[in-house]
């Protein structure tokens, strides 16, 4: 018998024993800055909870306000969820985690969030282009719950593509999950197992690292109230 000590361990086990109509895929945003005291903290608790569950099941992302790494591109997404503070995670949609959340505050939310159903399949795959300019990004969304239609037999939601970049070194600490670019498109998906497809292209800059960079894409639906904006599911590709 097989003794398991962590709670990821835990979560693993149990997801290994359940049938999904998608593989969940935890996202967490969080807004931040190479100056805020309390950023630190939501990233290494972001980089612990990777380490264990592995990025097959959890997604961070860092969306830098107001420093070196800011890009214009986020503007929209803090707009929906009125961020007025950093740090600001965001957990797989929902607004109500505490500010600052650190790793045993975040881990319990993550592993509640991987044993939901997700009603959603997401892939996703990115290449750089021949021309080293670009990353081309392909999203598939395939519903695979018939309940989760309405009468009208289709719904409007947000996919969110974006492009991040890992280990960059500033002010003497390295940094990761940057965001680089980041794409929303309103989509309306059709009836169950029928799959739309997102086509994207983020151009690169010449100064960013492309053994660094990954993409990523979730899918929600911005028409509920703020605390209800929940992710129907994630993916991500970090073989570009």
């Amino acid at each position: 018998m097989t003794r398991i000590t962590s709670l990821a361990g835990t979560v693993l086990l149990l997801l290994s024993a359940l049938s999904y109509s998608a593989p969940p895929l935890v996202v967490v945003l969080y807004s931040t800055a190479v100056w805020g005291p309390h950023c630190p903290k939501t990233e290494n608790a972001c980089s612990a909870i990777l380490n264990e569950l592995g990025e097959e099941r959890f997604c961070p992302l860092a969306l830098h306000i107001g420093d070196e790494f800011y890009t214009s591109a986020v503007d929209r997404w803090v707009e929906h969820y009125q961020v007025e503070y950093i740090p600001a995670p965001v957990l797989d949609g929902s607004y109500d985690v505490n500010r600052g959340i650190d790793y045993d505050a975040l881990l319990p939310l993550v592993e509640k969030r991987l044993l939901e159903e997700r009603p959603i399949a997401l892939e996703i795959d990115g290449e750089i282009a021949e021309e080293g300019d670009s990353v081309n990004v392909t999203v598939s969304i395939t519903p695979e719950v018939e309940s989760f239609f309405k009468e009208e037999d289709s719904e409007k939601l947000t996919l969110v593509v974006f492009l991040r970049e890992d280990g960059l070194y500033f002010t003497g600490v390295t940094h990761q999950f940057i965001c680089r670019d980041l794409y929303m498109e309103e989509v309306t998906i059709v009836s169950h197992n029928q799959t739309t497809t997102v086509e994207h292209s983020f151009p690169l800059a010449k100064d960013w690292s492309k053994s660094n960079l990954s993409v990523g894409a979730f899918i929600q639906d911005f028409t509920k109230p703020l605390q209800e904006y929940s992710v129907y599911n994630g993916a991500f590709d970090d073989d570009l």
